[in-house]
């Protein structure tokens, strides 16, 4: 056919210019020049299911570099996660019925179920508090404060069960072991409720500038659960084929452990942005020994070479 208007394809031109098929020449109007009109190259199932596979490649190497970008707050959040459950907190409070009836109550007691209610309530009423007065005691006063809690009351447990391993049971010594335990499990669920209760998604929420916070929350949710996971399913079968003091022993252990990172490596986040508290965080000795710039216990390579000058060069260190 002929003439303006008619949308037609003029083969003859795409004849002449030699254009490939994946291009077409269509003629709008006598006024209008013949425009290109690309065709999608992804046609085939097997094209789209490439593009797809190589778009979801590159997502996962930009998340890697951004992560890499952000490793020093990726592992305070992944420490975070972790510690929180292996602390032992989620198995005394899940598991506390079975752990008074192991020091000497008996099932069917009222008084079982008391102490599971009584520890409950305290750690909502300590909650509570920090949440109110978060600001004025300071984020790493009360994450240091609940994790050197959390250790002593882990160390009274694990006393406690390791003593009735070895000396056996009397009736003196399940009164003492008793009054022990319950202050151990009660001291566990007060530190808890002091740092990481409300304190884990509130600094890897302040970590994290917007444009990652979700992804940094998303992650650490899963491994929050897959840690409580691994924990509640080995605290039975570790007091079976290990002891029943064990698993608080390795509470303890986890519970120095996390002290001991979080005074060196954690900030604290109050009032600062992600960039403030990245410069903060770059000063602190866990990451300058990371980086090679001090040692993690003693002084510094510099620090060492001059106080080993002569003093008449004036370079000791002061």
């Amino acid at each position: 056919g002929s003439g303006s208007g008619s949308g037609f394809v003029d083969e003859d031109c795409v004849g002449d210019t030699g254009k490939t098929p994946s291009t077409l020449y269509a003629s709008i109007d006598d006024s209008h020049p013949q425009r290109e009109i690309p065709v999608d190259d992804d046609r085939t199932p097997a094209s789209r299911i490439i593009k797809m596979w190589r778009d979801t490649l590159e997502s996962i190497k930009q998340y890697i570099k951004e992560m890499y970008e952000h490793r020093r707050q990726v592992t305070i959040a992944v420490f975070l996660a972790v510690a929180q459950q292996f602390c032992g907190h989620t198995n005394i409070l899940n598991y506390a019925p079975e752990i008074t009836q192991q020091i000497g109550f008996d099932s069917a007691s009222k008084y079982t179920l008391g102490i599971t209610i009584i520890i409950g309530t305290i750690k909502f009423v300590i909650t509570c508090f920090v949440i109110w007065r978060i600001e004025f005691l300071g984020r790493r006063s009360l994450l240091l404060g609940g994790l050197l809690t959390i250790a002593v009351s882990t160390m009274m447990l694990s006393i406690t069960f390791w003593h009735q391993e070895r000396h056996g049971q009397n009736e003196y010594m399940n009164s003492f072991s008793a009054t022990v335990a319950l202050v151990g499990m009660v001291g566990v669920a007060a530190g808890y409720a002091a740092s990481f209760a409300p304190l884990t998604w509130l600094l890897i929420s302040e970590l994290f500038h917007t444009k990652f916070r979700g992804r940094a929350l998303g992650s650490s949710t899963i491994i929050t659960y897959l840690s409580a996971a691994i924990v509640s399913f080995c605290f039975f079968s570790i007091q079976k084929q290990l002891g029943p003091s064990v698993p608080f022993t390795i509470y303890f252990a986890v519970s120095v452990l996390s002290t001991i990172f979080a005074a060196l490596a954690v900030p604290d986040t109050g009032g600062k942005d992600p960039d403030e508290i990245e410069v903060h965080m770059k000063k602190m000795r866990f990451w300058r020994w990371v980086h090679g710039e001090t040692s993690l216990w003693g002084r510094s390579e510099s620090q060492a070479y001059l106080v080993g000058q002569p003093s008449g060069k004036q370079m000791q260190l002061v």
